[in-house]
């Protein structure tokens, strides 16, 4: 294979952040060491970095009457990391309009593909629960703006909304119902929102009826399954923490598809039900979050609020189940259920039970069925110790694996998502501690101490990234002394050996 042009990778990596650098030399220039010190060198000596740099960790702030194209620009909406949005006038045709700018500083490659996608996909959708898509377009230097025209949405959170309104239980399913035949639209056209939540889900009342309707927006992390226009990567932690699927919890990326959306409805449907998300009724850090989505199944909408027991109840734990295959299959059969729950007919979701099933053969079969009870009493009453012991051990092994496969998950996130440092550090700083107190219970688990080493090296980037060098230092001798003691147990270990060379060239 051909070695790459170092002024190549100079030149894709040079409007980047730093932290954002560093991911596209892991990516481009692998193993090559002389390659990557070559475009090091020429990242060093580029005289717009700091500047750039120093512009990426400001907002960005388009002032009032500010024309962007054919917009001008009314008022700040919302900020995020990459982009910010507007609300803003447009001259032909007369109309308001919400306007996604990028960042001008991370106006790269990379980023504009991104954002040309997210265009692509809201192209793709013409439907009344979503909003519409108007123009994608650019400016020409110095300003250099690259911005999404959409309709905008005078309208509030979905939750917010029916609290002010001071809607039934029916009423908000109603609601929900609408978004869930716009997500369903968008999921038989390939796209999976990914991030469904209130915030994103937005009730207005602006028809000449004035019935309320809800609108998704925001589709900036929308996967389209398109292996010719995807942009997707493995292993990324994509999402907000509370409205998470379990496989997004896991980073699994291969396994999000459209039932992800189908959880997130559900996270919202019980939200709207009882007040707060199935995890949400403490506060919680955001690791501890992540496992409990991942590990556990949410409490019955039944045991928090008994007049919600039966088929609304049957209908949420349906949505939320922690496993992908028992969940609605799409977002189309959540709102057919959600609409027979409305109607009082028989939902999908509910199945004969066991009890119902057994009357049912008793009352045909009343000889052969004493004769069933007494051999399955003897038959239990000779088994139980062994399969108790059986259940008990398998389930201790599968605990174990869960939690191997969680911790795998999440701290590989963390090397590869250019998200919030913030949320990065806080994810971090809570999961070492516990990480910590299971290494010191199972000392010879070394699975568990690399996934120390790891997080303590990813925090340590993420302190770096913020300049925080002390603390940055105690990290990386932190996790210097874990990769050691990993060795140690296991001096085989291609894992240890390469995370312990790691720490070593950090610490130089």
């Amino acid at each position: 294979m051909s070695r790459r042009n170092p002024k190549s990778i100079f030149l894709l990596a040079a409007d980047l952040p730093r932290h954002e650098q560093l991911i596209l030399l892991d990516e481009h220039c692998g193993d090559d060491r002389s390659l990557r010190a070559e475009v090091e060198s020429l990242l060093r000596h580029d005289p717009g970095a700091d500047a750039l740099n120093q512009l990426a960790s400001t907002p960005m702030a388009v002032p009032p009457q500010t024309s962007i194209g054919p917009y001008t620009i009314q008022r700040l909406i919302a900020e995020g990391g990459s982009a910010s949005v507007y609300e803003a006038t447009q001259a032909s045709p007369h109309r308001s309009v919400a306007l996604k700018v990028l960042r001008r500083s991370i106006n790269a490659h990379a980023w504009r593909r991104r954002f040309e996608r997210e265009a692509e996909i809201l192209a793709r959708l013409d439907h009344p629960g979503i909003a519409h898509f108007y123009a994608l377009g650019s400016t020409p230097p110095p300003e250099s703006h690259v911005y999404i025209a959409m309709e905008l949405v005078d309208g509030e959170p979905i939750t917010t909304y029916c609290e002010r309104a001071g809607l039934t239980v029916q009423q908000r399913v109603e609601l929900l119902i609408q978004a869930c035949d716009a997500a369903e639209y968008g999921h038989r056209r390939g796209i999976t929102h990914r991030d469904l939540k209130p915030g994103n889900m937005l009730v207005s009342s602006d028809g000449a009826d004035a019935t309320p309707r809800v609108r998704i927006i925001d589709f900036g992390i929308a996967r389209l399954d398109d292996s010719q226009t995807a942009v997707t990567t493995d292993g990324m932690l994509i999402g907000t923490p509370a409205y998470m699927s379990p496989e997004q919890a896991r980073s699994d990326a291969g396994a999000v598809d459209a039932r992800t959306d189908v959880y997130a409805l559900g996270v919202i449907l019980y939200e709207l039900c009882v007040g707060r998300t199935p995890f949400g009724h403490e506060p919680l850090v955001p690791v501890e979050l992540l496992r409990r989505i991942s590990e556990l199944q949410p409490t019955r909408l039944g045991l928090i609020d008994p007049t919600l027991r039966g088929d609304l109840e049957i209908i949420a734990g349906k949505a939320l189940a922690r496993d992908a295959a028992q969940r609605y299959q799409t977002a189309g059969e959540l709102a057919a259920d959600l609409r027979r729950y409305l109607e009082h007919r028989p939902i999908l979701a509910r199945r004969p039970s066991a009890a119902y099933l057994v009357q049912s053969f008793v009352r045909r079969n009343r000889g052969v069925s004493a004769l069933i009870v007494l051999s399955a009493l003897l038959l239990i009453a000779g088994t139980a110790a062994s399969v108790r012991l059986l259940i008990q051990s398998r389930a201790k092994a599968a605990d174990a694996s869960r939690e191997t496969v969680f911790w795998q998950g999440l701290l590989e996130s963390m090397w590869r998502v250019p998200g919030s440092h913030q949320l990065r550090r806080e994810i971090l700083s809570s999961a070492i501690p516990q990480l910590a107190a299971r290494v010191a219970s199972a000392p010879r688990d070394v699975a568990l101490q690399l996934a120390l080493v790891r997080a303590r090296t990813a925090l340590s980037e993420v302190e770096f990234e913020q300049r925080h060098f002390d603390e940055c230092r105690h990290q990386r001798e932190l996790a210097l002394a874990a990769a050691e003691l990993a060795c140690e147990v296991d001096p085989d270990s291609i894992d240890a050996q390469r995370e312990l060379a790691r720490v070593h060239v950090l610490l130089g």
